[in-house]
């Protein structure tokens, strides 16, 4: 299958800024963007964070990446905000445009986080990946062990803000639903390299259950998820996913659903069949399966 070409919007034009105008896309570094063929590789990764975070140092402006038919536009970004938490969420931004130096300016008036990718998920490879991390200690975790639990598996990353939003809530499930059958996972973007950094996180936030190293988009994606952290899925006693959420859950909706489980009422098995891209729908609501939202931050490496 042919991949549509990246390109770039760098239009020679009239300085002159024009009308206000919202855009919708990723606010990305302007430099690292190029590092790879983004219709192959989301931007994201560990690396593509921690290369935004030194090039901010040096004064490298962020864009937004806005999706076209054929791959991306990109938009460097002017204004007051402090962009150092907002490199790698999706958002709404509204602002002018101009030309200038044979670059598209967008002049920032206003940005509105978005809770998911406005961009279709469509998994690479559609095998199932294996679920499987390794821990701080180095032993591999399989998420089949926990069969004949009730299993909150929560994707989240120490670099990922929001993610340190619900790790409170996380212990509180862990505490109250532990002893009832219910087990929370927390399944982090961290490299096993990273498990020192790990540790001391854990140690911060007091955490109460088992933390695992090395989650991947491949795994993401075969659970129906996209590439946004925090992530989280409900997977009920028999090993079905039964609940899908994109960003900061609902604590009184994900404890509601745990009652409903425990309580061994029937829940309706979540579906992820990838959108049609052919679908103009599913090319305005993208691949979203979230009922709750939440606030996204960052993207897993692949």
């Amino acid at each position: 299958m042919c991949l549509p070409v990246l390109s770039l919007l760098f239009v020679l034009a009239s300085s002159t800024a024009g009308p206000a105008t919202e855009f919708v896309g990723q606010l990305v570094c302007s430099q690292c963007w190029f590092e790879a063929d983004r219709n192959r590789t989301p931007y994201g990764t560990t690396s593509d964070l921690a290369c935004a975070a030194r090039c901010a140092e040096e004064g490298v402006p962020p864009a937004l990446a806005v999706r076209n038919e054929t791959g991306f536009d990109l938009l460097l970004v002017e204004g007051d905000q402090d962009w150092s938490d907002l490199i790698g969420r999706f958002a709404r931004v509204r602002g002018t445009t101009e030309d200038r130096e044979g670059k598209r300016i967008l002049q920032v008036s206003s940005v509105e986080a978005l809770e998911d990718s406005p961009w279709p998920v469509v998994p690479d490879d559609p095998e199932p990946a294996e679920l499987v991390w390794t821990d701080p200690g180095g032993h591999s975790q399989a998420i089949e062990a926990y069969r004949g639990r009730v299993v909150v598996l929560n994707f989240w990353a120490t670099w990922c803000a929001p993610c340190r939003k619900e790790m409170p809530d996380l212990v509180r499930i862990q505490n109250r639903y532990g002893i009832l059958g219910v087990q929370v996972l927390g399944a982090a973007a961290d490299s096993p390299e990273a498990a020192p950094s790990v540790v001391e996180f854990a140690r911060k936030y007091r955490i109460n259950f088992p933390v695992l190293l090395g989650a991947t988009t491949s795994q993401m994606h075969s659970l129906g998820l996209g590439v946004a952290l925090p992530a989280t899925v409900v997977i009920d006693r028999h090993g079905h996913v039964v609940e899908r959420i994109s960003g900061v859950f609902d604590h009184a909706k994900l404890e509601e659903l745990l009652d409903r489980l425990l309580d061994n009422e029937p829940v309706k098995v979540a579906t992820a069949d990838p959108p049609d891209p052919s679908d103009p729908a599913a090319k305005r609501a993208g691949h979203d399966h979230r009922p709750h939202g939440g606030t996204m931050a960052s993207l897993v490496p692949s």
